[in-house]
C-alpha cells in the first residue's frame, strides 16, 4: 500500500449522530442559534450515557425514539441541578427539550450510507479525478450502491470480496480504523460517577511498544495521513473526538525518531503529553465548527486561475482581478451604483477584500478598495456564526472623501 502511492479515502460516521442529524434536519444555523453544536453536545452525552431506553428505540426504530428522548433529557435536567459543572450539560439539554416538544411527526429512521459518498465526491473532485470506476462489496439489499448513485457517482458497481483483491483491502483498513476508534472509546469511558471526576488517560498497555511496534505505529501513519494528503481525504460528522484522538496518537507515536527517543520518557508522561495533543487538536477542531463559513478546496483546473463557490474566475495571483467600479458622488444629487452581490470575502489572508456580483448573465469576483475592509469583514463574520446577507442588492459609492457599501 505504501510503496504504490494508494489513494486513500475513509468516512467515519458515528451513529448516534447520524440519528440525532436526521432529528434535527429541519433546524439550521442561526446568529442566535449554533444547532451544529447542539447536535454535537446531544450526541456526546448519548454516547457517554448510553440511555437504554434511548438506543433500544433506536434500534426498534418504531417511532419511539422522541419520547423515550425527552424523558432521558428530563431525568438528566433534574439530576445534574445544582452541579456546577453540569451547567453547560444541562443547557444543551433544555434547547434540546424546546426542539423537541415542537416535534410532531412520528420519526423513523432512515438508514442510508449516502454520507459517505458525499464526502468521496468531494475527494474526487479535489483531486482533479474525472474517469474512474467504484467497485462496492456485494451486500443483500444493494443499498450502499443505490445510495452511491444516488449522490451522483456515475461508475458505481458490486462485486464479491472474493473476486476484488481492492475490496479486501478497503475491508482490512475499514477494519484496522474501526478497532482503533472503538478501543479509544472503550478506554477512555466513566464507568462511575466518582471517575467522571478525575481526568481520564488511555491505559498503559497503549504505551508498552518496542521497535516494530513504532515502525508499524510510523507506516500506518504514512497511509492514514501522509500519503497523497487531502482536505477530503478524510469526512467525517461534527461529532469525530474518537477520530482526531486516533489520529493524535499515530502523530505522537510517529514523532519519536527510534525506540530510544521513545523510552526516554516514562508511560506516565507518554499518556500527560498524548493528552494535551489530543485536548489542543479538539480545541482547534470546536474553533473550525463554531465557524460557520463553508471550506472548499480549490479543485486544479488551470494553473493560473480557479472558480470560486459562486462560479466567479479567480486568478492565484488576485492583482491581476479587476476592481468594482464604484462612481464618484456628488453630495445630495446622485445614488451610488447598484450591484447584485453574491458573496463577500477577502484574497490571501485578509489581504484584499473582494466581492462576487451576478453582471451580464455571469457570476464575476471583483476587487473592493482596501478602505472597504472593515465592511467586508463585518460581512464574513456575520456569515461566519450563520447569518447570510447574500444575495442582496448592494449600493457603492465614493462621496465626501470615502467609499461606502450599502445593502438594500
Amino acid at each position: 500500500m505504501v510503496e504504490n502511492n494508494i489513494y486513500l479515502y475513509y468516512s467515519t460516521f458515528n451513529k448516534i449522530e447520524y440519528v440525532i442529524n436526521q432529528l434535527f434536519s429541519n433546524y439550521h444555523n442561526s446568529p442566535l442559534f449554533d444547532t451544529d453544536s447542539l447536535r454535537y453536545s446531544i450526541t456526546k452525552i448519548l454516547v457517554m450515557y448510553e440511555p437504554l431506553d434511548v438506543y433500544e428505540a433506536i434500534y426498534k426504530n418504531d417511532g419511539s425514539l422522541v419520547y423515550e428522548l425527552k424523558k432521558f433529557i428530563q431525568q438528566r435536567i433534574a439530576a445534574n441541578q445544582g452541579i456546577q459543572h453540569k451547567q453547560i450539560e444541562t443547557s444543551a439539554f433544555q434547547q434540546a427539550l424546546l426542539l423537541l416538544d415542537d416535534y410532531k411527526e412520528r420519526f423513523v429512521i432512515d438508514w442510508d450510507y449516502g454520507i459517505a459518498f458525499i464526502g468521496f465526491k468531494k475527494y474526487l473532485t479535489e483531486k482533479g479525478i474525472e474517469e474512474y470506476s467504484l467497485t462496492i462489496d456485494r451486500e443483500g439489499n444493494g443499498k450502499t450502491l443505490y445510495a452511491a448513485k444516488r449522490i451522483g457517482i456515475k461508475d458505481a458497481y458490486e462485486v464479491d470480496s472474493k473476486n476484488s483483491v481492492g475490496i479486501r483491502i478497503a475491508d482490512m483498513l475499514a477494519g484496522l480504523v474501526s478497532k482503533f476508534l472503538k478501543n479509544i472509546v472503550s478506554d477512555l469511558k466513566y464507568t462511575s460517577h466518582e471517575e467522571a471526576k478525575k481526568l481520564k488517560l488511555l491505559s498503559n498497555d497503549w504505551f508498552n511498544i518496542d521497535e516494530n511496534k513504532l515502525k508499524l505505529y510510523k507506516m500506518f501513519k504514512q497511509i492514514i495521513v501522509n500519503q497523497n494528503d487531502a482536505w477530503y481525504k478524510s469526512f467525517s460528522g461534527n461529532y469525530a473526538d474518537s477520530f482526531l484522538y486516533f489520529i493524535c496518537l499515530l502523530n505522537y507515536f510517529s514523532g519519536f525518531k527510534n525506540i530510544q527517543d521513545y523510552k526516554e520518557k516514562t508511560v506516565e508522561e507518554h499518556k500527560l503529553l498524548l493528552n494535551n495533543l489530543s485536548v489542543a487538536n479538539l480545541n482547534d477542531y470546536f474553533t473550525r465548527m463554531h465557524s460557520k463559513l463553508p471550506i472548499e478546496p480549490i479543485s486544479p483546473n488551470d494553473k493560473e486561475f480557479y472558480y470560486n463557490q459562486r462560479g466567479a474566475k479567480c486568478y492565484f495571483d488576485y492583482k491581476r482581478q479587476g476592481y468594482l467600479d464604484i462612481p464618484k458622488l456628488k453630495p445630495n444629487k446622485e445614488r451610488g451604483a447598484i450591484y447584485q452581490v453574491l458573496s463577500v470575502g477577502f484574497f490571501g489572508k485578509n489581504e484584499q477584500p473582494c466581492v462576487t456580483i451576478y453582471k451580464d448573465e455571469q457570476a464575476q469576483c471583483l476587487l473592493l478598495p482596501k478602505e472597504l475592509s472593515d465592511w467586508a469583514f463585518d460581512m464574513v463574520a456575520f456569515s461566519n456564526i450563520g447569518g447570510n446577507f447574500f444575495p442582496s442588492d448592494v449600493e457603492f459609492g465614493y462621496i465626501n472623501g470615502r467609499y461606502y457599501a450599502e445593502i438594500l
